[in-house]
């Protein structure tokens, strides 16, 4: 649960949400954390009910209970220090801190991906068509490293094939052994402040588009609009983050690929 405290503007709703996430609801954590607090159960109660706060001393102790890094630890105080905030112009202070400090956690170019640094000029090459990064990402597949088995997957010409395949020889994302290919193990990330991401992401919702119009039961697409509370915003986008995550993992974890495939996820103000 401490991965999302982030998405979190209010301590309490943090707390709540990690007690329902443990075994039997949380049962006996409350004396736990009074403990660790050196204070009463009572009073614990009393400040998820909102009849009470914590002190800051109290903050600092349960934050180490509840095992936080040292970003998280920041945060959680941030957090009571805005609960306690007795004026507008203090709590307008805090709050502002919190949604920056929390902004900056879920912005995924301050994750821990690895990166291969590109040339910018390599950059505009790579990033000005889905096929460069489809080719480079096929080429983890063992049946897909030669040029025609390339082609036939991806519906590409032979020509083209050939020179998205020397490029990325070329800027040592992949390796040319006789007539086959094979891609270097690294990720090529961009930045989501780099002047190429609306080509980017505009690249794979073409393709997205396009798997539209030749709908497979293998494919899943959903789309929707939304109403909510402008606090819930931030849990939403968190989830989506999580999801990412997850995905990421899944990704990283799979041995013996056989199947390439593209996703988009997308959250947005209308």
């Amino acid at each position: 649960m401490n991965s999302l405290l982030f998405e979190f503007t209010d301590y309490r709703t943090y707390l709540d949400e990690w007690l329902r996430s443990q075994p039997a609801g949380g049962y006996g954590q409350r004396s736990k954390w009074a403990e660790a607090m050196g204070c009463k159960s009572a009073y614990v109660s009393r400040v998820l009910q909102g009849g009470a706060e914590l002190s800051l001393e109290q903050g600092e102790k349960l934050s180490e209970h509840l095992a936080h890094t040292r970003d998280e630890k920041d945060y959680f105080i941030l957090l009571v220090s805005l609960a306690r905030a007795a004026t507008a112009s203090l709590r307008s202070y805090y709050l502002e801190r919190v949604q920056e400090f929390s902004r900056n956690k879920l912005i995924l170019k301050n994750r821990s991906l690895p990166r291969q640094p590109m040339a910018v000029e390599q950059q505009a090459t790579y990033y000005s068509s889905w096929q460069f990064a489809a080719i480079h990402v096929l080429l983890m597949i063992p049946a897909f490293r030669t040029p025609k088995a390339i082609g036939g997957k991806l519906k590409i010409p032979l020509p083209r094939v050939l020179e998205v395949l020397e490029f990325l020889v070329r800027i040592g994302a992949a390796q040319k052994t006789g007539d086959r290919f094979k891609a270097d193990q690294v990720t090529l990330y961009l930045p989501s402040d780099s002047s190429l991401i609306a080509q980017h992401q505009s690249n794979w919702r073409v393709k997205c588009l396009q798997s539209l119009e030749n709908f497979s039961d293998r494919d899943f697409h959903y789309s929707a609009a939304i109403s909510l509370n402008q606090k819930d915003v931030p849990k939403v986008r968190a989830i989506l983050v999580s999801a990412f995550e997850q995905i990421r993992k899944t990704v990283r974890a799979s041995e013996n690929e056989d199947e390439i495939l593209g996703y988009c996820l997308d959250l947005f103000h209308l």
